[in-house]
């Protein structure tokens, strides 16, 4: 853990800037934390399967010990209208491509049936990141702990009108 405390120092500086906006900035710092354990485990002999389990098992972990209000909360929070709106003009200014190591996406309206409301990337972060650090094939394994994420935050009862 000390080896990747020091990794994730020299990696924050790095960390591409895509104004500040959440959830992406979140998901990049989230990306570096699992890149500088994986810059170790590599250095150990780990595998990039093996790296990658670890890193998702960890995961899976944390979020098994968040209590189920935060979960609650958290799954409420990205169906609320206020977390909507502002999925909705981070799409708007995406397009723009004014961060160069931002994410590019479309927002996808609910169609009332199916889903509530979905993001198409375009252009990912995350994968520019990896890229840029020279660690692309790490991407398939971040892309699953954000399923893993997304899935414990669905399979939570959703408080719609936050």
């Amino acid at each position: 853990m000390a080896e990747a405390r020091v990794e994730y120092r020299d990696l924050i500086p790095r960390i591409p800037y895509v104004g500040g906006r959440e959830p992406f900035t979140r998901f990049l710092i989230s990306t570096a934390q699992y890149l500088a354990l994986y810059k170790v485990l590599k250095s150990r002999g780990l595998s990039l399967e093996e790296s990658g389990q670890f890193i998702y098992d960890v995961s899976d972990r944390l979020l098994n010990a968040y209590p189920g209000f935060l979960l609650r909360f958290l799954s409420g929070s990205i169906f609320s209208r206020k977390y909507i709106q502002k999925v909705r003009e981070g799409a708007e200014e995406s397009q723009r491509r004014v961060y160069p190591g931002n994410y590019v996406f479309s927002f996808v309206e609910d169609d009332g049936v199916e889903y509530d409301y979905g993001v198409d990337y375009i252009k990912c972060g995350v994968c520019k990141f990896l890229e840029a650090e020279d660690a692309l094939e790490l991407a398939p394994y971040v892309c699953a702990v954000d399923i893993l994420y997304s899935e414990r935050a669905l399979a939570c009862p959703k408080i719609h009108e936050m």
